[in-house]
């Protein structure tokens, strides 16, 4: 699909000496979806030496490539260039000649190339994009962006807004948990420095409240409420304080009720541009997905989404050295394709 130059000429990127991402990759498959990824990986807040990787897998075996498939390739790499072209002429326009992007095309399966891609770039980030504001619903399931959040150990965003702007209202459902305490830290990194967040503490206390008739007094039901109360106040400063973001407008809301009907219902109310979740990785992507409280509010948000985990990544494969090797990080335009 060609790029559309007349939706981004406005766009500007937003650089950051502070706390700005330094390696972010990109997966694209041409629609207008991935146009919208590489569009928001220009918005979130950079270093001013930070370097973009584009990255597009082509489901073949590299070794068993037939004429068409060699077609499909050169097509790639082309549509790669014209989306690194448009990156760059941005960049330029914006003062960050500083900030490299490079691209490659890949082999294999799609959501297995584009983790390992990331992790051989040791990226912060991996951005996906999709269409319309449906919520994640059809576009997740056993979808290639289903698996890259479940399998990933690297924070995932996924973009839908069709004008990306600096996310200047965020909410972060937040348990005080290992894997929630790691999605805010990545969750403030791509806020804008005078954004808000909005933090919810979601508690179902249904099944104290229904034992009542066995003897739970209320006086020990709102014990308990006030304890997760200070639980997530001490985990929200703590959190904060790790990433020296105290001067953020952040501020505290802890809910009663079903875990993903209290963060959809904040989402809602509070109109966030992003919300930040933390997902604990299990033994197979439906494991990963089935019941989960990340799975049902991923699948309904109808904003951008941040998916984060706290485990460490899988033991990687082999990097494998590609067949042609460049990019740019001068600003200048065009660069050659990696192949791998």
């Amino acid at each position: 699909m060609p790029v559309a130059m007349k939706r981004i000429v406005a766009m500007q990127p937003v650089p950051s000496a502070t706390r700005g991402l330094r390696r972010v990759l990109v997966a694209v498959d041409f629609s207008e979806g991935s146009e919208r990824g590489w569009q928001r990986a220009l918005r979130v807040p950079l270093d001013p030496a930070a370097n973009l990787q584009v990255v597009h897998v082509l489901p073949i075996q590299e070794r068993r490539k037939s004429r068409l498939d060699k077609v499909l390739e050169i097509y790639a790499a082309r549509e790669l260039q014209k989306i690194v072209r448009a990156m760059q002429r941005i960049l330029v326009r914006a003062g960050m000649r500083g900030v490299a992007v490079t691209c490659e095309v890949r082999h294999g399966a799609p959501y297995d190339e584009i983790v390992q891609a990331a992790r051989d770039h040791r990226s912060e980030l991996i951005v996906v994009g999709r269409s319309g504001r449906q919520g994640l619903r059809h576009f997740l399931l056993g979808s290639t962006a289903e698996r890259v959040i479940w399998s990933s150990a690297i924070p995932v965003l996924v973009a839908q807004e069709p004008r990306p702007r600096p996310y200047r209202r965020v909410l972060v459902a937040f348990d005080n948990s290992v894997a929630a305490r790691a999605a805010f830290r990545a969750g403030i990194r791509l806020a804008d420095e005078a954004a808000r967040i909005d933090v919810v503490r979601a508690t179902d206390l249904s099944h104290l409240l229904a034992a009542k008739n066995l003897g739970v007094s209320l006086r020990r039901v709102r014990e308990i409420a006030a304890r997760e109360q200070r639980d997530a106040e001490r985990g929200m400063a703590s959190v904060l304080a790790e990433s020296g973001a105290e001067e953020l407008d952040v501020r505290l809301a802890v809910r009663h009720g079903s875990p993903a009907s209290v963060i959809l219902d904040e989402l809602k109310r509070h109109k966030s541009e992003l919300i930040v979740l933390g997902t604990h990785s299990r033994s197979g992507i439906q494991r990963a997905i089935l019941g989960s409280v990340a799975e049902s509010v991923v699948r309904r948000a109808t904003g951008d989404v941040l998916v984060a985990r706290s485990e460490a990544p899988a033991a990687q494969r082999p990097r494998r050295k590609p067949s042609v090797s460049g990019g740019s990080g001068d600003g200048a335009l065009g660069g050659p394709i990696v192949l791998h």
